[in-house]
């Protein structure tokens, strides 16, 4: 079984360099470490990673995934490969991505994480262009759950350990 990949980053922000209000420092040191490991010209693939997963779950093409949220393949193809940042859409729009993905049977905890893991591609993203992070710009960690999960998505980025949920779903799966 083929199992997700992110790509690399080039530069790190030097630690003196990053905050992260409501991190940990042992926590703000890893997602630094993700600065050798997602390419700072993809800093979408966390949440492009958990899309893709999504769409596998509920066994549709990206075409479907297109024609369900109103966007052209490539458009979902951008999201996937993090080209086009999902965090980057509005929230109606990632509202829309979500519910054509509930509706066709997507695991739902895995659509769950899509916010999540697009904070978790902002965070990353503000560190790797050494931009100072603000409390709106953590990982929700209001709830331990979603604390976990986005723990253990930056993980995935940092060591390419997928978690378990993540493992039935292969990345190409389905294109």
């Amino acid at each position: 079984m083929h199992v997700q990949s992110m790509p690399t980053i080039d530069e790190a922000v030097p630690p003196h360099e990053a905050t992260a209000p409501g991190l940990t420092e042992t926590e703000l040191q890893a997602v630094m470490a993700a600065a050798a490991v997602v390419d700072a010209s993809t800093t979408g693939v966390i949440a492009g990673a958990v899309l893709a997963a999504a769409r596998n779950s509920a066994g549709m093409s990206t075409q479907e995934l297109a024609r369900r949220a109103g966007v052209s393949p490539q458009i979902v193809t951008g999201w996937e490969d993090g080209t086009r940042p999902l965090c980057a859409l509005v929230p109606d729009q990632l509202t829309r991505v979500e519910t054509a993905l509930s509706q066709a049977g997507a695991d739902p905890g895995i659509v769950a994480d899509l916010p999540i893991a697009s904070e978790c591609d902002m965070l990353v993203a503000g560190l790797v262009h050494g931009l100072e992070l603000l409390p709106a710009d953590v990982p929700s960690a209001d709830e331990d759950d979603a604390r976990t999960r986005a723990r253990e998505l930056l993980g995935w980025a940092i060591t390419g350990l997928v978690p378990q949920r993540y493992a039935a779903y292969p990345r190409h799966a389905r294109h």
